[in-house]
């Protein structure tokens, strides 16, 4: 008994230097624990780039990096390329616009304990240029096919225009923002869609709008034909026995139309006549050519329009 408080009172005596011995312990414990922990790499992390105010980014030799990290077992478990965030501030730009930066562990947004051990690759090159602003028509564009006989008659953008803001060299190039395509398959007559730009694929350019109504307006095709050598009927009275001679006896026709009523006309249904029915006998007559045409379809052009009409009485 006298033993054990000897050794307990000696103990107590050197508590201090034991709690000392402890802590040394525990922080050598945590290095060799990190030093001995998992390691991950994890590719393609977005970087996003900000740039000082008034200037705009004009390229960037990356989009992404590759990020090695240590950890324990249940920390390396853990991460995920979608909780990593790479977010570097850009300097002001010297006068040359241009600036190689090295990443580093203030550049990551990391949730989790996981120890940072090297970016891949370990720099990326930037370029600059002073941010403007342009007003720019917004054009539509389409996919796909309409069906046979239908085509687009006009396509209306609400906005027409939009401003868009970036780099001036950039922005300086550009005359028009399109639309993201429109598909064209299916539609039986004209539609209203709203869509969204297809900006250029440059860092940093934006739009004050980001979607647009377009109105397309479909209308039938327009076709034009032409159909010779239609011969005329005489529309006469009943029982008048006067012989009727025509000169020509058939005409040319032109006709234009919705394509697929156009492409329907046979030249046997086509009627073209002259009025005979009240015409005195032992006379010649000029008289205008008629036609008898299906609703929607137009006489473009008679040829002649005129034909010379003799009457002879009958004995």
């Amino acid at each position: 008994m006298d033993k054990l408080n000897q050794l307990l009172t000696h103990l107590w005596q050197d508590k201090w230097l034991i709690l000392l011995s402890l802590a040394l312990a525990f922080v050598s414990w945590q290095r060799i624990h990190r030093t001995i922990g998992y390691e991950t790499t994890l590719s393609h992390i977005p970087i996003e780039l900000i740039a000082p105010e008034g200037w705009s980014l004009l390229s960037s030799s990356l989009n992404d990096v590759s990020i090695t990290l240590r950890g324990s077992q249940e920390e390396i478990r853990l991460l995920s390329k979608d909780n990593l965030r790479v977010i570097i501030p850009l300097p002001e730009p010297n006068a040359q616009k241009e600036a190689t930066l090295r990443f580093s562990k203030t550049h990551l947004l990391n949730p989790s304990n996981a120890r940072l051990i090297r970016f891949s690759p370990p720099q990326i090159n930037v370029s600059f240029d002073q941010t403007v602003e342009k007003l720019l028509p917004v054009k539509a564009t389409f996919t796909g096919h309409l069906r046979e006989g239908l085509e687009i008659a006009q396509a209306t953008c609400k906005p027409a225009g939009v401003q868009i803001r970036g780099a001036k060299k950039m922005i300086d190039t550009l005359e028009r923002i399109e639309t993201q395509p429109i598909g064209l398959d299916r539609r039986p007559a004209s539609f209203m869609e709203t869509i969204s730009l297809a900006l250029p694929d440059t860092p940093g350019i934006s739009a004050d709008t980001q979607r647009i109504d377009v109105r397309v307006e479909i209308n039938e095709q327009i076709r034009t034909r032409q159909f010779l050598n239609i011969p005329l009927r005489i529309l006469n009275a009943p029982n008048n026995n006067n012989s009727i001679t025509l000169v020509p006896e058939s005409i040319n026709l032109t006709l234009s139309g919705a394509q697929q009523k156009v492409d329907r006309i046979r030249p046997e249904n086509i009627t073209a006549y002259v009025r005979c029915d009240q015409l005195d006998a032992s006379t010649t007559y000029d008289l205008p050519v008629q036609v008898d045409l299906p609703d929607g379809i137009i006489l473009n052009n008679t040829e002649p329009s005129v034909v010379k009409v003799s009457i002879s009485s009958t004995p």
